[in-house]
């Protein structure tokens, strides 16, 4: 039986400093519309991360979790 790779939902911490930096161009939207734009991948979500956080991941046997910090 071969080893399979579980790769966990990213784990992110500082969210009201990303919340904030969301704000600046999502002025009307809310915490919950937040939350929502974080759960959906999509494009827009990508960059967001990619430009506002620094990236760790850690193995726990076969699951991978990925770690997301404001940078």
């Amino acid at each position: 039986m071969s080893k399979q790779t579980i790769i966990s939902l990213p784990s992110i911490s500082g969210i009201n400093v990303l919340f904030n930096r969301w704000k600046l161009i999502n002025i009307d939207l809310t915490m919950s519309q937040f939350y929502s734009f974080l759960q959906n991948p999509s494009p827009e979500r990508e960059i967001f991360l990619e430009l506002n956080c620094a990236e760790t991941s850690m193995e726990i046997g076969n699951v991978i979790i990925k770690q997301l910090m404001p940078k």
